[in-house]
């Protein structure tokens, strides 16, 4: 009884443990993927910015 009982915590808590490790990879790909859409998003507005500023100087 009392190692079905010791078995039962031990799943709980690998379980809780899978949990709490899949979280964390979750948050951190998601901030991975926001800072590297963020990053995309910054190139291509200073990309835009230098092409205008070529253009413009080049029609003036």
């Amino acid at each position: 009884m009392l190692n079905l009982r010791d078995s039962l915590i031990e799943r709980r808590r690998f379980r809780i443990i899978t949990i709490q490790f899949l979280t964390r990879w979750v948050i951190s790909l998601y901030i991975c993927t926001r800072s590297a859409f963020l990053a995309v998003h910054i190139i291509n507005f200073v990309g835009t910015a230098v092409l205008v500023d070529l253009v413009s100087s080049t029609f003036t």
